[in-house]
């Protein structure tokens, strides 16, 4: 089953995961979160631990975050390098892109 998977770079996913090690086995994540107080306000970001980070907003741990909480997660998206996470996370940025534009973004792809 795994042969159907392809990692970014084209090559088998089976074959990508022998190559690395445990350690290396880390997601990286691009979420946006949508205010359970005020509707329609919206925090983009880029994490490792997307339960964590959300624990993070909802605690007030985040200053920029703070004074919407409590948070939930609207969208998120996982990745196999930091970079690309946080490419993501600027595209979701610069372009003001919310959740329900999202189906219409054309660069959607699984991951």
């Amino acid at each position: 089953m795994l042969s159907w998977f392809r990692a970014t770079d084209g090559r088998p996913f089976k074959t990508f995961l022998s190559k690395m090690s445990p350690e290396n086995w880390a997601m990286f994540y691009a979420y946006i979160l949508e205010s359970s107080s005020v509707p329609r306000e919206f925090y983009r970001g880029h994490t490792v631990d997307l339960k964590q980070r959300l624990a993070d907003h909802n605690s007030g741990k985040c200053l920029h975050s703070s004074k919407f909480g409590p948070w939930k997660v609207k969208f998120y998206a996982a990745f196999e390098t930091q970079q690309l996470a946080q490419s993501f996370e600027k595209y979701l940025i610069t372009t003001g892109t919310a959740p329900n534009e999202l189906s219409r973004c054309p660069h959607k792809r699984m991951i």
